[in-house]
This record gives structure tokens, sequence and C-alpha cells, in this order.
């Protein structure tokens, strides 16, 4: 499906392996977060509180639940419907291109023709991006489906 990759890349897989690093690490960062928040809003719902400020400071801070709701009770603004539209194309062409590697190693031991024809025509664009050798795209395509060959 491409062309194999002469030459060795090693400073774009630390580049590479930084970036998934960053990413894994901000998820598991919003993650806790996200308990921390969670954990807070359990333990001020279910332990009694003795003093008249406690139960202030829970009457006053808002829930979760409330402010989902009343979130979602306004239509997203136009700002919003953009932010979200570019990260879902952001994250369907991640996927898109990361998946050529897998796809390219099973092309090479599937021998059943239609798979092979589908394959061919759904990474088409890759495959002309990779022929068209826009650096670094072209080298960094050429060596990620290397690894699954």
């Amino acid at each position: 499906m491409f062309a194999k990759l002469n030459g060795g890349h090693s400073g774009m897989l630390a580049v590479v392996a930084r970036s998934i690093s960053r990413g894994i690490h901000l998820a598991i960062r919003l993650d806790c977060y996200a308990l921390q928040v969670s954990s807070r809003n359990f333990m001020s719902a279910s332990i009694p509180s003795d003093s008249a400020s406690d139960l202030l400071e829970a009457e006053s801070a808002p829930s979760i639940d409330a402010l989902v709701t009343k979130d979602s009770e306004r239509p997203p603004t136009r700002q919003q419907r953009i932010v979200a539209t570019a990260l879902c194309v952001f994250g369907f062409l991640t996927l898109y291109f990361l998946s050529a590697g897998p796809v390219a190693g099973i092309h090479n031991v599937l021998k059943i023709r239609a798979f092979q024809k589908a394959v061919e025509v759904i990474y088409a664009p890759v495959v002309l991006l990779v022929k068209s050798n826009i650096e670094p795209f072209s080298s960094i395509m050429k060596w990620y489906v290397d690894l699954f060959r």
C-alpha cells in the first residue's frame, strides 16, 4: 500500500511519544479533577453538619446537576458549535490517519479481494498525500505504516 521508508527517524518517534504522554497526562488530570468535584458534592450531601456556616456553604454552592441542567436548557452558542465541530473533525482525521498503519498491515496479510479493494478506496486520499511527497507528512506516514509491516 505504501512504499517503505529508508532511514531512521528516532527524533520523530520521541516527539510522537511526548505528545501521547502529554495527552494521557492531561486526560488523567481531567479525570482526577472530575473525581474531586464529584466527591466534594457527595461528601457535602451525605455528611450531616452541625454548624450553621457549614449548612450555608453547602446550600449556596451549586451542585453539578444544577449546573448541567441550567447549561443544557440554553442552546449552544455559535462559538461552542464551531469548537465542537473543529474537535470532531480533528478527532476523526486523527483516527483516520492513525488507522492507516494497522490497516496497511492487515491489507498485506489478508488476501480477500473485496477487503483489499475497500481499503484502497477508503485510504486513497492518504496514498495520494504520501505519493505527492509533502514533507514531513509523507515521511511520517511512510515511517508509521512501515511499523505495521
